[in-house]
């Protein structure tokens, strides 16, 4: 289990290093998004579930803003400040 938790690690890297090099906001989070999805898969196959819940709150977050980029929109405050308080509780624990 140990290996292909390396190996989901190893992926969400190179996605996460490719996302970097991209010129395109809408790119960018999308790869992040699928980075942080596979970062929750590989901590939760460590049993890290708080950081599994923090990476897939990650996820969510750059859906959000891929929804808001895809429409022109600004990220509201509201959406922002949950997600922020979301991983400060979560750090706490």
């Amino acid at each position: 289990m140990n290996i292909i938790a390396q190996i989901i690690g190893f992926l969400a890297l190179l996605t996460w290093i490719i996302s970097i090099q991209n010129k395109d906001k809408k790119k960018i989070v999308i790869l992040q998004a699928i980075a942080n999805l596979l970062y929750g898969i590989q901590y939760y196959l460590l049993n890290a579930f708080v950081a599994t819940i923090m990476n897939i709150i990650s996820f969510l977050r750059n859906l959000v803003f891929y929804y808001d980029e895809r429409k022109d929109n600004k990220t509201s405050i509201y959406s922002l400040l949950f997600f922020i308080l979301s991983i400060v509780i979560l750090g706490v624990l």
